[in-house]
């Protein structure tokens, strides 16, 4: 077995928590906690995968829906997993507020969500 330097205290490799594999990074980190956050985040297992598109997911609705509650963007992100798994209907629609409606459509294996406005201009005369 290899032997693990560490560099002036700083953490020089890191462990995925889902799977155990090493990573040894180029860079080390001051604490061992950051370093397996890294080797996590950076690991091509399966359950770190999911782990970034989730993150990935729930940063996308938060930039289209940034006026929203974090109980609402929560909702969403439910919705999300359900669709992902299969358990809700592509086609969904939750509306948010009087002219703002999310959608939600599942496309290639990927979940589309679409923030949808109505504009109505209207003058009386």
């Amino acid at each position: 077995m290899a032997k693990i330097e560490e560099n002036a205290g700083l953490a020089g490799y890191g462990v995925c928590r889902f799977c155990g594999q090493v990573k040894y990074l180029e860079h080390p980190m001051p604490t061992q906690e950051q370093a397996d956050e890294y080797a996590t985040k950076s690991c091509g297992c399966e359950p770190a995968k999911a782990v970034r598109r989730r993150q990935s997911e729930a940063e996308t609705i938060q930039d289209l829906f940034a006026e929203c509650p974090l109980t609402v963007l929560d909702l969403l992100q439910q919705v999300v997993d359900l669709l992902r798994e299969g358990l809700l209907a592509s086609g969904t629609s939750i509306k948010l507020e009087e002219n703002i409606t999310a959608k939600f459509k599942v496309k290639d294996g990927a979940v589309i969500i679409t923030r949808s406005e109505k504009h109505q201009h209207q003058t009386s005369i």
